[in-house]
This record gives C-alpha cells, sequence and structure tokens, in this order.
C-alpha cells in the first residue's frame, strides 16, 4: 500500500509503481518476489489474529447459546442457532466480513422460541 505525504513521497511512489509495472511487463517476476518487503513475523500475526477472532466468538458462541435454558424444550431452534453461527465462523474466516453481533443478534431473533422472548 502506498503512502503519500508530502511532494516528494508522491514522486517516489510514482517511480516505485512505474518500476513494478515495467517489471512486470517484462516478466521479471523473480525481480518482483526478491524486491517485495518483508514482514515482520509480529504482523503476520497480528493480520492472522484480526481475521480468525470474529470466528472463534461465533463458534464459540455457537456451541454455548444453545445450552442456555431458553432453548429447554426447543432442540430444533437451538440446533438452528448453532448451525447458523457456525456457518457464520466460516464465512467470516473465508470473507473477514462478518459483524458478530449483528449475526448472534439476528440469529437469536429468529430462532428463540416465541414463548421465551421477553415483550
Amino acid at each position: 500500500m502506498a503512502q503519500a505525504i508530502s511532494a516528494t513521497d508522491f514522486e517516489r511512489v510514482a517511480i516505485s509503481m512505474c518500476e513494478l509495472l515495467d517489471k512486470w511487463m517484462c516478466g521479471h517476476l523473480a525481480t518482483l518476489w526478491e524486491s517485495a518487503p518483508e514482514i515482520p513475523l509480529r504482523d503476520r500475526l497480528r493480520r492472522i489474529i484480526e481475521r480468525a477472532w470474529p470466528s472463534v466468538v461465533l463458534l464459540g458462541l455457537g456451541i454455548a447459546l444453545p445450552m442456555l435454558p431458553v432453548f429447554t424444550g426447543a432442540e430444533q431452534a437451538a440446533q438452528s442457532v448453532r448451525i447458523t453461527l457456525i456457518v457464520a465462523a466460516i464465512v467470516a474466516v473465508a470473507t473477514g466480513g462478518v459483524n458478530v453481533a449483528e449475526q448472534v443478534s439476528s440469529s437469536l431473533d429468529k430462532h428463540i422460541p416465541a414463548a421465551n422472548k421477553s415483550e
């Protein structure tokens, strides 16, 4: 990702992008690979955790929420919540774009037995 603050930064970024395109068009992919900046392990781990955290939360809630007393006697609703949240966890890993709070709220609103919902 390019970031420029001053005019000299813009010039440096433009030159770098032109060099990148030139190497790519000439087929010097090995040169491109060698000139790629090294990403520190800490940054890689942070990205992995940021991507995986919503999935871990959704998976945990998919296992724990159906055990709540509100689902006593409503096994089908509990199973629906479990499946919905586990599928959302899989989608969150694949896309990285699932909002955990909205997904859990939506799932509970759809599947909590009507007799147990508070008015």
